[in-house]
């Protein structure tokens, strides 16, 4: 068998082993998709109201999410309250500037479990539906520590008379066959079909787990979404604003469901540019990027200094400047460094000084009379024979206090006198 040839065969070999492979795999396995719960990150994380509040910001609202009702909403705006710890700090003892604010104009929009609090009840416009039972005999009111109550009593009574004709005399096939059906349909009997009533009615919406309202005898109802045991959302009228109740939650769980999301941007009358306040558990702003906003210039200054600080303080491979040779210094060079000292730290001495070499030097020619002249008589002898202004040397001669700068003038006059003195001849 040629080389060729037996290489075909390793292929083709090769190729029915893969076939074989995948055949098995189709015949054995299954391939079934699973969904993984992933918990919310970010911001959603602590913000209930994140999706809500994100739609609302897609639609071209301005939201805003404040800790505390001071000051309260600008007027036209829409408060939102979804019955939170913050909220119940946020409205204590501002119920009636709340009440104030809706009647000029505003539009308040609040969770139907916050219809109980004995701070909004009094004067919000809307109340719990009653609703009937299963039976259609009895009323019962749904309270404010669960929404949903009524209509759990209602599904359980329901279930314990199908339970009961089952007993009686039914089958139990079909006892079984009907929980199974229940339990399948689960999802669907907690969603219903609102239709939209009022001016602004529109197609309305399937929407998940809400009860039925009503508004207080009296008050004017402006739009509801209704299902078959009632408005589930509803807005009534409050002096030159409205006040809109939902049974239907919109927290980052709930808005997710059917058309939750519709319900939401209705009962909110979404548009853009409108003003959206929600008073929620907002986090703090971090105390460095509080501090980064309101004073950077101070940092970026602050962080300039401490880097030529340490740049200063680094340590270095040699010195700053050249060391200077190690010699004696001249005569002249001494007489400079002690004039510069003395300058700086008793300029009067060094005017003494420079006044008593001039007297040995003027001694011998002037006349014998000169200590007896007042001082402007020998200041005008002195600049008779040294041919300088009087008045400078009347200021070179004095005792009184000088600047650095005027006794360098008054040394240099000093010693530009004594010169001149020395080459005159002597006094006869």
């Amino acid at each position: 068998m040629s080389e060729r040839l037996r290489s075909v065969l390793l292929n083709l070999l090769a190729l029915l082993a893969l076939a074989a492979v995948g055949l098995w795999l189709m015949n054995n396995t299954e391939w079934v998709e699973e969904r993984e719960y992933q918990p919310p990150t970010g911001e959603a994380r602590g913000n209930p109201l994140y999706v809500a509040q994100q739609l609302a910001r897609a639609l071209g609202a301005k939201v805003e999410r404040h800790n505390t009702l001071a000051p309260m909403p600008p007027a036209g705006a829409t408060l939102v309250l979804v019955s939170s710890e913050q909220e119940v700090r946020a409205l204590s003892g501002r119920e009636a500037l709340l009440r104030q604010w809706v009647e000029q104009g505003g539009h308040l929009v609040v969770n139907a479990s916050m219809l109980g609090w004995d701070n909004l009840s009094d004067w919000l416009p809307v109340r719990w539906a009653e609703q009937k039972s299963a039976s259609g005999s009895n009323k019962c009111r749904v309270d404010n520590t669960d929404a949903s109550v009524s209509q759990d009593d209602a599904e359980n009574n329901a279930s314990d008379g199908n339970e009961g004709e089952s007993d009686s005399g039914g089958n139990d096939e079909n006892a079984d066959a009907a929980g199974a059906s229940s339990d399948s349909n689960a999802d669907d009997r907690s969603c219903r079909q609102l239709s939209e009533t009022g001016a602004a009615a529109g197609p309305g919406f399937r929407v998940c787990d809400g009860y039925p309202l009503e508004a207080k005898p009296g008050a004017v109802s402006l739009w509801s979404a209704t299902g078959p045991d009632g408005a589930e959302l509803l807005r009534v009228k409050l002096g030159q604003g409205d006040v809109t109740a939902s049974s239907v939650d919109m927290d980052n769980d709930a808005i997710l469901k059917a058309d939750n999301a519709e319900a939401f941007a209705a009962a909110l009358r979404l548009a853009p540019g409108m003003t959206l306040w929600f008073i929620d558990e907002a986090d703090p702003e971090p105390l460095f990027v509080w501090l980064w906003q309101r004073a950077w210039i101070v940092f970026v200054l602050g962080f300039l200094a401490l880097a030529a600080a340490l740049w200063r303080g680094l340590p270095r491979f040699g010195p700053r400047q050249a060391l200077p040779a190690l010699e004696r210094r001249s005569m002249a060079e001494q007489i400079i460094g002690a004039a510069h000292f003395l300058a700086q730290n008793d300029p009067q001495a060094l005017h003494q000084a420079a006044l008593r070499v001039f007297m040995e030097a003027a001694a011998e020619r002037l006349p014998r009379n000169y200590s007896s002249l007042t001082e402007n008589a020998r200041a005008a002898l002195i600049a008779r024979l040294t041919g300088q202004t009087i008045g400078e040397l009347a200021d070179a001669l004095g005792a009184h206090q000088r600047s650095p700068a005027r006794l360098e003038v008054d040394l240099r006059c000093l010693e530009t006198a004594a010169r001149r003195l020395r080459e005159r001849p002597l006094h006869p």
